[in-house]
C-alpha cells in the first residue's frame, strides 16, 4: 500500500529462514530466484487472433525468453526493460518491415495494443523517404550522438534539440 507501482516486486519466494554465510550476514547468492513460469501460470493467456498478433507474440516469447504469454501480457510486467524494449523494437523492424519508437512500445506494450496501433498508422512517415543512409567511413557515433538517437526513438519527431536561429 505504501510503495508506488514500480517497486512493488513482480513475485515473491516464501522462505522459512534467510540463508546466512558463515559471518551472520545474509547470503544472497544462496536466494533463491522466482520461477517466472510459475508465477505467470496464474494469469490467463489469450491467444493471438490475428496473423500480426501472432507475430508480434512469437517476437514477444523470444526477447523475453517465455513460453506463456498471451496477447493482453504486458511487456514491462512479463520483465521486460529499456534494453530488451531496443532489442524488441529492432526485431519487429527486422521481422516485420515496420518501424516502432521506444515511445510507441511504452504506450502499447501488449501484442493486441501495439498490434492495433500498427494496424491503424503508416509504419513509415513520409518525411522519411528523404533521408538517405550515408556511408559509414568507420567512424563510430559519439556518446552525444548516441544519447540523442535513443530520445528521438523513444520520442520520434520532437524538435527539443533544434537550433532555431544562430548567433554571432
Amino acid at each position: 500500500r505504501r510503495l508506488p507501482d514500480y517497486m512493488v516486486p513482480t513475485a515473491w519466494v516464501e522462505l522459512d529462514a534467510l540463508p546466512l554465510n558463515a559471518n551472520g550476514k545474509v547470503d544472497r547468492k544462496a536466494l533463491r530466484l522466482p520461477d517466472r513460469e510459475q508465477w505467470l501460470l496464474a494469469g490467463e493467456c489469450v491467444d493471438a487472433r490475428t496473423p500480426l498478433e501472432a507475430k508480434l507474440l512469437a517476437l514477444w516469447r523470444e526477447t523475453l525468453a517465455l513460453e506463456r504469454i498471451g496477447v493482453h501480457d504486458d511487456f514491462f510486467d512479463l520483465g521486460g526493460h529499456s534494453l530488451l524494449a531496443t532489442r524488441l523494437t529492432g526485431r519487429i523492424a527486422q521481422e516485420l518491415g515496420k518501424e516502432v519508437s521506444l515511445r510507441m512500445l511504452f504506450d502499447a506494450s501488449t501484442p493486441a495494443r501495439l498490434a492495433e496501433r500498427l494496424g491503424d498508422t503508416d509504419p513509415s512517415p513520409a518525411w522519411s523517404d528523404a533521408i538517405v543512409r550515408g556511408a559509414c567511413d568507420g567512424q563510430a557515433a559519439s556518446f552525444a550522438q548516441r544519447r540523442l538517437w535513443f530520445i528521438d526513438q523513444y520520442q520520434p519527431g520532437t524538435s527539443l534539440y533544434n537550433i532555431a536561429a544562430a548567433w554571432r
